[in-house]
């Protein structure tokens, strides 16, 4: 949500690459690739694409109807903080402890205008129905 505006930390939690993460959780998962080409180049077919837009923050589509396997597998994994995703109009956030309203959500000062710049990507046109951010 920082947009690689602060500095990873030094733990190997802070440096991990989702795909791996995913592929670890069974999923078929891909980066810099179109689905049709991994396709081919693997002989699986593609359920998760990762597109990492900062050292901190991945767009991830869905492939498949696997949404709660996905998720399931984000929430699994340490290194993810937050999950966004919609249902219809209204944006949720998970974190460590459990799924809220984005409107009910306090980030604290830390993540400063979170709530509009969530919006303001969750409703973007070019945005999927699920994204984490690391």
């Amino acid at each position: 949500m920082d947009h690689g505006r602060s500095m990873l930390g030094i733990e190997k939690k802070d440096h991990m690459d989702l795909t791996l993460e995913f592929e670890g959780r069974g999923l078929n998962a891909l980066t810099n690739l179109d689905p049709d080409e991994y396709e081919m180049k693997t002989k699986k077919k593609a359920e998760v694409v990762v597109a990492q837009s900062g050292p901190r923050m991945a767009h991830i589509y869905t492939l498949t109807e696997q949404q709660e396997k996905i998720f399931e597998a984000l929430c699994d994994i340490e290194s993810v903080e937050f999950i966004f995703f919609r249902r219809g109009n209204e944006v949720f956030v998970s974190d460590e402890s459990d799924v809220f309203s984005l409107e009910e959500y306090e980030f604290g000062a830390e993540y400063p205008k979170a709530f509009e710049r969530v919006l303001g990507l969750m409703f973007n046109e070019r945005c999927g129905g699920l994204r984490s951010y690391c």
